[in-house]
């Protein structure tokens, strides 16, 4: 079932084992086993084969025969769950050990849990070795997610959890009155911080959360419908920790930590990306063997199996640039370590490490139809600035307010209508130098003005001064992204200062930016009948044309009434006044106007 693109993948041949201990429940048809683990665009299988590059090839694994086991509280460890499925697939295969070459196992125990007090409580389930060194995950069907099952999988493989934002994730009683908070399960972005992601819901302390899971296709008879919950994809950093052989053809990009009055760029792709890199590493000076203290840099928009990645800024699991660290958690223990990003969302454009000059900028990226990249700079330290970004406006016509005549080079008479209008515009800012943070909540604050008046969330009027007359604009700022989007009134023609101060609290510096919003309040075009009538006047004109040194001459069949240039050069003037939108095809004949010397 291989699906990848590494130059040389790893074989990894899992056994996958069903055992039923309720006969209640109905066996889970092979089919849809297959589909949901094996084969299917959303399987199991298929996660770690995309996810890792194509690294993983799980060719020849099986799928084995449904067993029926004797599981009874408080025998429902994960270990005994494997042991005895195990002894009832051997068992039922005498003669031959059916197990032999298998690099691994993944159990489903079916229904894995029974109803107490008419409820239905989960077993243990989750990861360890076998006697004979062999790895293995336990699958509980019922209260398992796809999330859980790829996570647990992943320790099969040989990854570890990887470690972050304080969080509940090893607080195993949750219902108790001890409270458990630490960085293990700490990564908002990656698979092995399952199914916590850094996520602080127990205790009086600060909370916080991460869910960058997405809800997956619907597998007919698979009896949990929580299967379907998927994603996200393992880090970038996690895999090249633990499998550095998955990053072939260009895939990583190695540089030493700058120096002062140095810096880089590169373009990065998604981790799903089929070709360029996915991955930034920066080494510190004196990096040890075990390459403590390395940053990784990765981009990661919400597609494919990020899809679940968030633009709300209140979620830790943001889409944009995220930064881990290699870091010693026990003797002799390396693990990956979540330390923040640039979210796709935000006004902050770059981040600073902790304890360090280090600042990774979001130079610019592409999340559409057109591409998928991501250009980020790296440098030491970063001057404070504010920049206001401008959207197009919006120009809406309200109603006619009045019309004129005039008439062609060729004499035909013309109608201009003038329509009274209303401009919208957005104003978004984007400011570098506040070194960002892991934690929701921690972009600048952000003061808009409009023509000096303080404007705050989420809408009002504000009065401006115009040419000696007051006017009213209205205004909104989205209270996530602080954009600002400025509305004239109808038939006023205008403008006005917009100004941003950014500013976080301790006191450090502020910068601002400055723009202007303008409103035309009215344009003016001809009707449809005088288009046409333009555009059978231009086809006239273009029956002459201009030999050098000569005179104009008649190009074309029959009789034609010389126009007047000066008529002519007025048209054309008008025209290109913006007074006249055209089809494309008139456009191009009033470009030909060009051949009379205007």
């Amino acid at each position: 079932m291989k699906r990848g693109y590494a130059d040389m993948p790893k074989p990894f041949k899992l056994a996958i084992l069903r055992a039923r201990h309720d006969p209640a429940y109905q066996y889970i048809p092979d089919q849809t086993c297959i589909e949901m683990v094996m084969t299917g665009t959303q399987s199991v299988l298929r996660y770690w084969s995309d996810t890792t590059h194509g690294y993983f090839d799980f060719l020849n694994s099986a799928l084995l025969p449904w067993v029926e086991v004797t599981l009874t509280p408080p025998n429902t460890d994960r270990g005994t769950q494997v042991t005895t499925a195990i002894q009832a697939v051997r068992a039922a295969n005498p003669g031959f050990d059916p197990l032999a070459g298998f690099d691994g196992v993944l159990l489903f125990t079916l229904p894995g849990g029974q109803i107490i007090s008419g409820s239905f409580s989960g077993w243990d389930g989750g990861s360890g070795t076998l006697g004979d060194g062999r790895p293995y995950s336990t699958i509980p069907v019922i209260p398992s997610t796809g999330v859980f099952t790829c996570h647990e999988l992943g320790h099969t493989l040989g990854f570890e959890h990887t470690f972050g934002i304080d969080n509940n994730g090893t607080d195993w009683a949750p219902g108790d009155a001890t409270i458990i908070v630490g960085p293990e399960y700490g990564a908002p972005h990656d698979i092995m911080s399952a199914e916590s992601f850094g996520t602080r819901y127990l205790g009086t302390g600060p909370k916080w959360s991460g869910n960058p899971t997405y809800r997956g296709d619907y597998i007919p008879n698979w009896p949990a419908d929580s299967f379907r919950w998927r994603g996200p994809h393992i880090s970038r950093a996690n895999l090249h920790h633990f499998y550095p052989d998955a990053f072939v053809g260009g895939r990583v990009v190695e540089h030493p930590f700058p120096v002062a009055g140095q810096s880089g760029r590169v373009r990065l792709g998604p981790p799903s990306g089929r070709g360029g890199a996915t991955l930034l590493i920066l080494h510190p000076p004196g990096e040890p063997g075990t390459g403590v203290g390395r940053v990784y840099v990765e981009y990661r928009p919400a597609r494919d199996w990020d899809v679940g990645l968030k633009y709300d800024l209140s979620n830790l699991s943001q889409a944009g640039l995220v930064v881990h660290t290699l870091e010693t958690v026990a003797p002799g223990v390396e693990r990956v370590w979540y330390r923040g990003g640039v979210p796709m969302n935000g006004i902050d454009f770059d981040f600073q490490l902790s304890g360090s000059a280090l600042t990774i900028t979001l130079e610019a990226f592409e999340n559409d139809d057109n591409g998928c990249w991501a250009d980020i700079s790296w440098a030491l330290g970063s001057t404070r600035s504010a920049t206001i970004q401008i959207g197009d406006p919006i120009i809406t016509p309200l109603g006619q307010s009045g019309s004129k005549e005039g008439r062609t080079p060729c004499g035909d008479v013309t109608t201009k209508v003038t329509w009274s209008t209303s401009t919208l515009t957005f104003f978004s800012v984007r400011t570098l130098g506040f070194g960002g943070s892991p934690l929701p909540g921690t972009q600048p604050t952000i003061a808009w003005h409009v023509d000096g008046t303080p404007v705050s969330a989420p809408s009002g009027t504000v009065d401006i001064l115009f040419n000696g007359s007051t006017f009213a604009l209205e205004y909104t700022i989205d209270p996530l992204t602080f954009e600002l989007g400025v509305t004239s009134r109808g038939g006023e023609r205008l403008e006005a200062s917009v100004d941003v101060i950014a500013s976080e609290a301790g006191g450090r510096p502020s910068s601002s930016g400055s723009a202007r919003f303008e409103a035309e309040g009215w344009h003016e075009e001809y009707t449809p009948e005088s288009v046409a009538v333009i555009a059978r006047c231009i086809d006239r004109l273009n029956r002459y044309v201009v030999v050098e040194d000569g005179p104009i001459t008649p190009h074309g069949p029959g009789p034609v009434e010389r126009p007047d240039p000066i008529h002519i050069r007025q048209f054309a003037e008008e025209i290109r006044s913006g007074g006249l939108v055209l089809h494309p095809r008139t456009q191009i004949q009033v470009d030909q106007l060009s051949r009379f010397g205007l």
